[in-house]
């Protein structure tokens, strides 16, 4: 059983990295052509804290307490969800 939670830990941290890679790349591009939008690069470190914090969930590196690997999932996961409104309402506020 631990080794289909580990796995399914691991594909919803590389279902995160793609989705999110992709919002970024659109941050990206508004921030480019509008001068609007959320930082690219917050976003990009914001999804990197909550994926790193899904690996060290899933097990795969032994010795890391659990404290520490929920919080970089709250804290990249509370942070990628704002900017990711924040890309959402200036995607709105453009159109």
């Amino acid at each position: 059983m631990a080794f289909f939670e580990s796995a399914g830990m691991i594909a919803l941290a590389l279902l995160f990295a793609g989705v999110g890679r992709y919002l970024s790349l659109i941050a990206k591009f508004y921030r480019m052509k509008f001068k609007k939008g959320p930082d690219n690069r917050i976003m990009t470190a914001s999804l990197a804290l909550l994926v790193a914090g899904l690996v060290l969930q899933s097990g795969l590196v032994p010795g890391i307490p659990f404290h520490f690997s929920a919080a970089l999932i709250c804290i990249g996961g509370i942070a990628f969800s704002v900017l990711s409104f924040h890309l959402y309402r200036t995607m709105m506020s453009i159109g």
